[in-house]
């Protein structure tokens, strides 16, 4: 009827962030040895998933591995993983072991080796760093070793080095005594002992056993030396005493002064007697020059080395000390060896060199093995060996040295003063040949660089000038290579423009021929600019600056997915020609959009180039109402037992739809469930569904009636039936037989005879009702017949025969007594092993579950 309804309640649709990927933190090195540990810390979320599951804010690796992590804001939403923080745990070395070079227990001043098994570096517990160190002192010593990756190894297993402690020696008291007497030496060792004892020399001493003094004769002063070695460590050490011997011989001290000369020089002989009687004489001679004299103190002129004796006397004692005089001989004459030329230009040098000896006095006054020449001379050298001896002066060298060129003089083609890429020619004043500080060698040099320049000139006696005056050439730089700075975006759509400015300068030259510092661009291009200085050099042309202009995309259409005119609640989808972005008249972007309401719709596209179009042409889009929900009527109850119906019918409308598909006006319903009906009107639109009528259908009891096989003829009957709970329970069978009880079994004391159908009928408390039924088999019960009993004397084995039907079963046992049965099923079967006395035995037939019993006894005397 065109009538719209009031808008529905509103349906609130949240879309919430996801939070921002989380950073790792690492709490210290994410590298470290094993046994160590890092805390990696995600940026803060109101919970947190790591990759090893943990779910804390902060977690503590001590494992290499690759560690990410993901937050969940308070929205419940979960972010992307973090970038992977990687944890490498480095293993540590294998613990090290000590090898010894030696002995670790040795005597002090000895000393080991202690070596390291090998890695990169070492640690030992005394402090040293390298793989072997040297022990000298009693410890236990222990060694780390850190691997490549700077992880140390657990301490090594102790090297205990035990240094055992020198016997402490003293050997005496020095003592001096007078010639010809003698002296005890008292000697003490201390320590651990026990020790033994070596004294040197041996010989002279009277008793050399340290316990006791030991007695010493000598002739002339003795050092004794005494060596203890302990028996319990081994380690030894030694001590001297000193006797010396005083007074009574005669001796003489005979002198040379000097004791050593040079070849032809003279010595003076000296001597004093001591000791004696006194009132000495002396008789010098000499070999082997035969040189004698009788007085004290002669004068000689030896020519070699010589020998002199003194032969002094108290008129007692006669003694002949000597006294050498050594004669060195001069050294030979010297040579000189020039360094280079003797002949060179003023400001140069030669150096002159004596041949080798002790040391050397040269012509100038000079003492230096060598000597540096500038001037012109005659010079010679003399030398002195080790002796103190000096030589004949050399052979003498001459050193010349020539005058230099006059200082030249530079000549420029041109100004020496231009812009860079320019040149100007330098010409020097002639001359035989020619240097430039630059390093060239021709009379005119090329210059293109800004520089201070000289010359220097060679003679034909090959020497060199002085420098001539500087001639400074100055090559002005080019300006700098300008930059361009637009004013805005250098891509713009049609009709946009921007202003390109340079780096400042004193003249410009844009590529577009424009000569001011900025220029309006409103066309596509590469643009250039030059700069001039005030110098007038001109720059290089600065970067290219591309301004794009991009077109404004076409004016957009739009497409309907389906009709424009629908019912409520449907829609319908527009959707633009393509283009890189969208902007709808009701607030939209996509490229198409879902219409609900009536309205008129237009769309403006913009290009990947951020171009915008005209808006399109507006399409009309019309929402016609829903009919009114519909009620639904039931012509019976809704609710009813399993096999019934009901009819429900919807209050009119022009087309029905049930929600079980049917679409008259009414259905029949047969099974329970909950039933709306929509209706449409002349537009064509579709009700809501109508309120649900719930038809509920009560289940018929689930019964049962159990038979758990034939019952015998005669017993009791006995029957069992289900559900339990129900309201009413009725039996029926053969006979008239009928029970109505509110118990699904019943039993009845009657023998029952005759076989038949049993039917038990329940009723729920919905009232619905259902049977169920059970056939009874009656199967005759058989009787037993063991046989005749039996009498029998000192016989231990007989036959039994009992009776057995064909359709029925027999199994022997024993009751009492002994014996074995042959057969335990055969009716008639041997016994044998029978024992004295009464012996019974049972038959048990079996017909069906039916069964019977009979005894029977066997007596042996």
């Amino acid at each position: 009827s065109g009538c719209q309804s009031a808008a529905s309640a509103a349906i609130v649709v949240t879309v919430n962030a996801l939070p921002i990927t989380p950073t790792i933190t690492a709490g210290g090195p994410t590298t470290f040895c094993a046994g160590g540990n890092v805390t990696l810390t995600s940026s803060a979320g109101t919970s947190y998933l790591w990759s090893n599951g943990a779910s804390t804010s902060s977690i503590n690796i001590t494992t290499s591995g690759s560690y990410t992590v993901k937050v969940t804001n308070v929205s419940g939403c979960q972010s992307a993983s973090s970038v992977a923080t990687v944890v490498t745990a480095n293993s540590l070395p294998a613990t090290p072991t000590i090898t010894a070079s030696g002995p670790t227990t040795f005597c002090a001043g000895g000393s080991v080796t202690l070596t390291s098994s090998a890695s990169s570096t070492y640690l030992w517990s005394n402090g040293a760093t390298t793989p072997s160190i040297n022990v000298t002192i009693a410890g236990s010593y222990t060694v780390q070793v850190t691997n490549a990756n700077g992880c140390q190894s657990v301490v090594s297993a102790a090297t205990v080095v035990t240094v055992n402690a020198l016997p402490v020696v003293n050997a005496g008291t020095d003592t001096t005594i007078p010639n010809g007497t003698s002296t005890s030496i008292n000697a003490t060792v201390t320590g651990t002992g026990p020790f033994t004892y070596s004294w040197s020399p041996s010989a002279q001493l009277v008793n050399a056993l340290i316990e006791d003094p030991t007695t010493v004769n000598l002739a002339a002063t003795t050092v004794f030396t005494l060596t203890a070695t302990s028996l319990t460590t081994l380690c030894s050490n030694t001590n001297a005493v000193t006797i010396t011997i005083s007074g009574g011989a005669l001796n003489s001290t005979p002198t040379a002064t000097p004791g050593t000369i040079c070849s032809g020089a003279n010595v003076q002989l000296h001597a004093l007697a001591s000791g004696g009687l006194g009132s000495y004489t002396y008789t010098w001679t000499s070999t082997p020059v035969g040189f004698t004299s009788s007085i004290a103190n002669p004068f000689a002129n030896p020519a070699v080395t010589t020998t002199y004796y003194v032969a002094v006397s108290d008129g007692f004692t006669t003694v002949n000390p000597q006294v050498a005089v050594t004669v060195n001989a001069l050294p030979a004459t010297p040579t000189i060896t020039a360094g280079g030329p003797t002949t060179f230009c003023n400001g140069g040098s030669v150096t002159l060199t004596s041949s080798a000896e002790v040391s050397y006095l040269w012509s100038n006054g000079a003492s230096t093995q060598s000597i540096n020449i500038t001037a012109s001379g005659s010079y010679t050298v003399k030398v002195t060996n080790a002796s103190g001896c000096q030589s004949a002066a050399s052979v003498a060298t001459v050193v010349t040295v020539n005058a230099l060129p006059i200082t030249p003089t530079i000549t420029a083609d041109s100004p020496t003063t231009f812009c860079n890429g320019g040149n100007v020619t330098l010409t020097s004043s002639a001359e035989s040949s020619y240097l430039w500080s630059n390093g060239a060698t021709t009379p005119s040099i090329n210059i293109n660089a800004s520089g201070s320049y000289t010359v220097q000139v060679t003679n034909a006696s090959g020497c060199q000038s002085a420098a001539s005056t500087v001639t400074v050439v100055t090559v002005n730089a080019l300006p700098i290579t300008p930059t361009i700075t637009a004013s805005g975006p250098t891509t713009f759509c049609d009709g946009g423009g921007v202003t390109l400015s340079s780096t400042a300068g004193s003249n410009y030259l844009w590529s577009n021929g424009a000569i001011t510092a900025s220029i309006n661009i409103a066309t596509s291009g590469s643009y250039t600019v030059q700069v001039s200085s005030a110098s007038g050099c001109q720059s290089a042309l600065s970067e290219a600056i591309p301004v794009t202009v991009n077109a404004v995309p076409v004016t957009p259409t739009i497409t309907a997915s389906g009709p424009t005119t629908f019912c409520d609640g449907s829609s319908a989808t527009l959707t633009s020609s393509p283009e890189a972005i969208y902007s709808w008249s009701n607030g939209v972007t996509t490229q198409g959009i879902n219409i609900t309401t009536a309205g008129s719709y237009t769309v403006q596209v913009t290009s990947a180039r951020g171009c915008q179009s005209a808006p399109s042409p507006a399409i009309v889009v019309t929402v016609n109402a829903l009919p009114v929900i519909p009620t639904i009527t039931a012509e019976n109850p809704t609710t009813f037992c399993d096999g019934d119906t009901v009819t429900l019918t919807s209050s009119p409308g022009t087309d029905y739809l049930w929600s079980d598909g049917v679409t008259t006006q009414s259905v029949n319903i047969t099974t329970e469930g909950n039933y709306t009906v929509q209706v449409s009107n002349a537009s064509g639109c579709q009700s809501a569904p109508s309120l649900a009528t719930v038809v509920s259908v009560n289940a018929l009891p689930v019964t049962t009636a159990i038979n758990n096989g034939p019952v015998c003829a005669g017993s009791a009957l006995n029957l069992t039936g289900g559900p339990a709970g129900m309201a009413i329970y009725y039996w029926t069978g053969p006979n008239e037989f009928t029970s109505l009880l509110q118990n699904p079994s019943v039993s009845d004391s009657a023998t029952l005879d005759i076989a038949g159908l049993y039917t038990l009928t329940v009723a729920n408390a919905n009232g619905c009702t259902n049977i169920a039924t059970q056939s009874i088999i009656v199967t005759e019960t058989p009787i037993a017949v063991a046989g005749p009993e039996q009498d029998l004397k000192f016989n231990f084995e007989t036959q039994m025969n009992a009776e057995l039907s064909a359709s029925e079963t027999g199994e022997w046992s024993l009751i009492s007594g002994s014996g074995h049965i042959s057969d335990i099923h055969s009716p008639t079967t041997m016994v044998t092993e029978l024992s004295t006395g009464v012996n019974k035995f049972l038959w048990k037939v079996l017909n069906g579950n039916c069964e019977d019993t009979a005894e029977v006894k066997i007596t042996v005397h």
